[in-house]
């Protein structure tokens, strides 16, 4: 059984802020309108997009790898890189912010391999 609940984004955010979850499982369904050429408005008109994205938030890539040295006998010597080149601030392991541009990221580990989402809060 799905657990579905709407929030306001003022409530997401503080989640996000206060999160100690942990890694946990997500699906994320937004809705977009996406900027068209004068061909694509001719054609289309007005087009909304929606995007469905599952993936794990909360997710630590420097644990992760640190967790593996470790198993693999190895010093745990990882540090991850500093976000934006350091005009990032991570406000959790779920959100973070950008110190110049003042909006909010949800950090979000996309299920497919080797890739990272990120979803910009307005």
């Amino acid at each position: 059984m799905k657990n579905n609940k709407k929030i306001t984004r003022n409530q997401f955010i503080e989640m996000l802020r206060n999160w100690n979850f942990g890694a946990q499982p997500v699906s994320i369904q937004y809705v977009t309108s996406p900027k068209l050429n004068a061909q694509g408005k001719a054609k289309f008109g007005e087009v909304t997009k929606i995007a469905n994205v599952g993936g794990m938030v909360g997710y630590c890539y420097e644990n992760s790898v640190n967790n593996q040295l470790e198993r693999e006998g190895k010093e745990k010597e990882f540090i991850s890189q500093s976000l934006w080149n350091g005009k990032g601030k991570r406000l959790s392991l779920a959100l973070s912010t950008h110190v110049e541009k003042v909006r909010f990221t949800l950090l979000i580990r996309h299920n497919k391999p080797s890739k990272v989402f990120t979803l910009i809060l307005p």
